[in-house]
């Protein structure tokens, strides 16, 4: 959640070749992102505009978190709707160690890399229990 322009549902779909969908709040960017789909072709991806809270985990296997942003209230609206709506097995990717404290959800890995802003940037992986 937090799809900006697409980027990282971009790579996601032309790196791994899985079907990735985006969801961004703010309309501006939801419009980039699906004028850069078009004009590029790119299948397997869509991208929703609207909040992430109202969004639907159902077909969600793997959710990144862009939350390096987000502020405490909304990082524990977050927590609380993946402890009630996240399918067991599925996993979480978040820049932060957002659901260390969540039961329901296993630290599996972290990884380092390069964003923008960070050279070494850690990755927090989860799986729902």
């Amino acid at each position: 959640w937090g799809a900006s322009l697409g980027w990282l549902v971009f790579y996601s779909t032309l790196t791994y070749g899985v079907c990735s969908r985006g969801v961004e709040l703010l309309l501006d960017l939801c419009n980039v992102s699906r004028q850069i789909q078009r004009d590029f072709s790119v299948q397997g991806t869509s991208f929703h505009c609207g909040d992430m809270l109202h969004d639907s985990l159902a077909d969600a296997k793997v959710l990144v978190l862009a939350s390096q942003c987000w502020d405490a209230d909304v990082r524990a609206a977050v927590r609380r709707k993946l402890q009630s709506e996240m399918p067991s097995g599925h996993l979480v990717i978040d820049y932060q160690a957002s659901l260390d404290s969540c039961p329901e959800f296993a630290l599996i890995d972290t990884v380092e890399g390069a964003v923008s802003w960070n050279d070494r940037q850690v990755f927090y992986i989860y799986r729902r229990s």
